[in-house]
């Protein structure tokens, strides 16, 4: 989860690995776009760490790799 550089401006995105070793991002034009996709997140545990993360950001680039 992160920012960007785009033509034009600064994007927002999150990257998802699945089981095949494939990533999939997902980009969002503003923060509270890509707060609003993390709150759909099922899993309770998942969505309170990104939110945490999310707001932890204050429009710096960061890559959370694992």
């Amino acid at each position: 989860m992160g920012l960007a550089d785009v033509y034009g401006g600064k994007m927002w995105l999150i990257c998802k690995w699945y089981l095949d070793n494939e990533p999939s991002t997902r980009k969002f034009w503003t923060k509270k776009e890509l707060e609003n996709h993390l709150r759909k997140i099922e899993n309770k545990i998942i969505r309170r760490e990104l939110l945490a993360m999310l707001h932890k950001i204050h429009g710096r680039a960061v890559c959370y790799a694992r």
